[in-house]
């Protein structure tokens, strides 16, 4: 039976800037831009043919307003960052900006503010009321995100999965002790699975 994850703490530092960023320097308003997002309901999603998602949503309406021709792109992060490094005209979105990524690409501007929290099993008897009460505990989070290298590099224990929703379905198990995640994606995938439950 699915538990109810619920908030604990939020993570000291974990507001993040969603923003546009480019990839290589050569960038040409004349050409078609190729923009890449990833799977991150509620942000960006692929529906059907098409993206979808609030920061699809925004960037579209922008680049719209500019009058830039473009396509938007569902792909994984590796795949994203990859065709940044190589590939002008290229763009990538939503991405949580920090210190590790501030260097490597050109941003323009930030799109969302996100807040990121440690979420457990409804049950748990963990208690944590700083981001240190979290340091031996396995902590679950996804591949390619800002706050599993905000952990990481301080030496936290992470696991990360290539998809958010499998770190509910790890929690629910106890295969991890706390999932970090960002708040509208951990409501997203929390109703969503619910849901599937329900209807089983």
């Amino acid at each position: 039976m699915m538990k109810i994850v619920s908030l604990i703490n939020c993570i000291p530092s974990g507001i993040f800037i969603f923003t546009i960023l480019i990839g290589v320097p050569q960038f040409i308003f004349a050409k078609k831009l190729q923009l890449y997002t990833e799977e991150l309901p509620p942000y960006s999603m692929q529906k059907g043919t098409q993206p979808n998602g609030i920061s699809v949503e925004i960037v579209s309406l922008l680049f719209d307003r500019a009058k830039l021709e473009y396509e938007i792109r569902v792909v994984p992060w590796k795949r994203a960052f990859s065709m940044l490094q190589n590939r002008s005209n290229s763009c990538a979105f939503p991405v949580q900006r920090n210190q590790e990524r501030e260097v490597v690409f050109h941003w323009i501007s930030p799109i969302l503010i996100t807040h990121t929290a440690f979420y457990t099993n409804k049950q748990s008897s963990l208690h944590i009321r700083t981001l240190e009460d979290a340091r031996y505990l396995e902590i679950g989070s996804y591949a390619g995100s800002a706050i599993v290298d905000y952990l990481s590099n301080l030496k936290f224990i992470v696991r990360t999965t290539t998809k958010e929703e499998n770190n509910i379905l790890k929690l629910t198990h106890n295969r991890i002790d706390i999932w970090a995640a960002d708040t509208n994606t951990a409501k997203y995938y929390a109703k969503k699975i619910i849901s599937k439950l329900r209807s089983m």
